[in-house]
């Protein structure tokens, strides 16, 4: 009898462990894809965003998102910084990208 209890004491331990291992590893695996998703926006982001001076916010999938551009003058340059912010709505991570970039209307 105390060997059967013994037994049946270790497999729900194991189980136990077990079960919180797996449940460490989805929430890791979704703020792993959470992290890939707003890599990518953010690339986008850089890419697409108007390069006129203003704000431009939005939602993409799971993902709010804030850009705000300003226009810098050297010389004859016009070079716009792109400040762009991504927030999850799953975990609440904040990630951030800046970037230069021609303005519009300058020479490439």
């Amino acid at each position: 009898m105390l060997d059967a209890l013994t037994g049946v004491v270790i497999v729900s331990l194991m189980m136990a462990v077990c079960l919180a291992t797996v449940k460490i590893t989805r929430s890791q695996a979704r703020a792993a894809a959470d992290m890939k998703d707003a890599k990518a926006l953010l690339s986008s982001l850089m890419e697409t965003t108007p390069r006129t001076p203003g704000s431009y916010a939005g939602k993409s999938g799971g993902l709010s998102y804030a850009v705000e551009v300003t226009e810098t003058s050297i010389g004859d340059s016009h070079l716009c910084e792109i400040a762009a912010s991504v927030k999850s709505a799953l975990h609440a991570h904040i990630y951030h990208l800046t970037g230069t970039r021609w303005c519009a209307g300058a020479p490439a």
